[in-house]
């Protein structure tokens, strides 16, 4: 029967069709570069003629779409996500729907629906009791605060999802407050915060291994050495961040972070 269900290959077969290969990208935690690997591992072969498809398995919440730049089909895809978890009680996926589809829009610079979309995050957050999520989203209103000149208000929103973040152990949580505490003083000129948090958060990075959370401090630090007048370190955390997006296949921020070092 297997032979009869096989269709009988010819020689022009073997001469036209390339094997399909499948490629894997899994890891056994979050947060470590799965998607931004998939997403450049896939420009690459593409490049080379090949026809690729890529999918994300976290089917609803995938962030392939956002990763890619492909924001206006990003939100579609959550959408459709929060329209079927609404008929649902998982109040937790909803939450983190609304928080990615937040984030989407602080990508499109769109901040008050950055807004209202974190602010549903939390509400589902707290109806679900993740109270990672509820920390996550309000580090990411402070983006959008920073984003719209509230600093502020921003600082006392960060101080709050750092405090939690801390009492909850969330190690990448804590990573990213203080990365975004370092965009805030970055915002506000004030060099010397700036270095310090982007310090934390690199050293936490390093610890728990995220890397492209890595390069992005990397690089950020070494601009604020940068302003700050110290070519050296600039120069040193630079080159770092061009190593680590080698290494990530992300070419165009080898690019940038090279083209910010000093000779």
């Amino acid at each position: 029967m297997n032979n009869r269900l096989r269709p009988e290959r010819t020689a022009s077969d073997s001469d036209t069709r390339r094997p399909t290969r499948f490629v894997s990208i899994l890891s056994g935690k979050g947060g470590v570069g799965k998607t931004v690997i998939a997403c450049n591992l896939a420009e690459r072969i593409a490049s080379r003629g090949c026809r690729v498809l890529l999918v994300d398995a976290d089917f609803g919440l995938g962030n392939v779409h956002s990763d890619m730049g492909q924001l206006e089909d990003a939100i579609e895809h959550y959408m459709e996500a929060l329209g079927n978890l609404k008929e649902t009680e998982n109040y937790q996926q909803i939450s983190r729907a609304y928080n990615n589809l937040g984030d989407t829009y602080l990508l499109k610079k769109d901040w008050d629906l950055a807004l209202e979309n974190l602010e549903k995050s939390i509400e589902f957050a707290d109806k679900g009791g993740w109270f990672n999520m509820r920390a996550w989203a309000e580090a990411n209103i402070a983006m959008v605060l920073v984003n719209m000149g509230e600093f502020d208000k921003a600082k006392t929103i960060l101080e709050s999802s750092l405090n939690n973040l801390e009492e909850l152990g969330d190690r990448a949580g804590i990573g990213g407050a203080y990365q975004a505490y370092g965009v805030l003083y970055t915002k506000t000129t004030n060099w010397d915060m700036a270095i310090l948090s982007y310090q934390k958060a690199v050293d936490i990075y390093t610890e728990i291994n995220t890397p492209v959370s890595l390069a992005q401090c990397r690089y950020s630090l070494g601009v604020a050495y940068k302003s700050k007048g110290n070519v050296k370190r600039a120069n040193e955390e630079l080159r770092r961040a061009a190593n680590l997006y080698t290494h990530l296949k992300m070419d165009d921020f080898v690019k940038k972070a090279l083209a910010e070092i000093s000779n």
